[in-house]
């Protein structure tokens, strides 16, 4: 669960992390491929999923937190990630974690990428 974020971190189940995150049921890693996905406009390498991708048949949902203000996401992303039967839900960092909690007390198989604000 996701217990806070901010000053360029998170807390999640009672560890630090500084950085941006991805977070799984099995795990929690600092993921910084988030900040490259975010500024690659419409396109992106299919690759940068690669870490994501071996949890594909565990996640039915993908949370991506996009910062502190929301902004457009990726087409290219998001039918990527379609193709691979994985919903994508974008916003901001704080509604994405709060979403992420929601979804993962409801038992859903949800992941998420979060990066980190100040």
């Amino acid at each position: 669960m996701v217990q806070g974020y901010g000053e360029g971190e998170f807390r999640i189940s009672e560890r630090d992390y500084a950085g941006s995150v991805f977070i799984c049921e099995r795990e929690t890693v600092l993921w910084p491929k988030a900040e490259r996905i975010l500024g690659a406009g419409q396109g992106f390498d299919p690759a940068d999923l690669d870490d994501i991708l071996q949890y594909k048949n565990e996640i039915d949902i993908l949370v991506f937190g996009c910062g502190a203000r929301f902004v457009l996401p990726n087409t290219a992303l998001h039918a990527f990630l379609g193709r691979n039967a994985i919903a994508l839900e974008w916003m901001a960092t704080g509604a994405a974690c709060r979403t992420y909690n929601i979804l993962a007390i409801e038992g859903r198989r949800v992941a998420g990428v979060f990066i980190a604000v100040e």
